[in-house]
């Protein structure tokens, strides 16, 4: 997973990796919060996300419970086509879970390949 994880647009941003792992601590430790008092907030208003902030940080915690209870119960999508270019080794769906399940401990996970020609 850790070769995954390093191959990811997301990867790149420090805001978003520490505020999305903030959110994921306080839901794992159960602390309540307000969607726009979380540095994942923060991360989403300097994105652009103005008026769906709170329903993308609701949608995102509820993915985390998910993943926390369930596990990831959908393969993680792999072979991302970007700038005309196919890369093998990165997501197409599945980057939120993949952090999700890396801070949870989870190790290994499921992944389909979607090979370019059939982009």
């Amino acid at each position: 997973m850790l070769e995954l994880c390093g191959q990811q647009q997301f990867s790149q941003s420090l805001l978003f990796k520490e505020s999305f792992k903030k959110l994921i601590k306080k839901i794992i430790i159960g602390r309540i919060f307000t969607t726009g008092q979380t540095l994942y907030s923060s991360y989403l208003r300097k994105r652009g996300h103005l008026e769906d902030n709170a329903k993308l940080v609701l949608d995102k915690t509820a993915l985390i419970h998910s993943v926390m209870e369930h596990g990831l119960t959908e393969p993680l999508t792999v072979g991302r086509v970007a700038r005309g270019r196919y890369y093998p080794d990165r997501l197409v769906d599945g980057d939120h879970r993949l952090i999700i399940a890396k801070k949870l401990g989870i190790e290994r996970v499921i992944c389909r390949v979607i090979p370019p020609k059939l982009r």
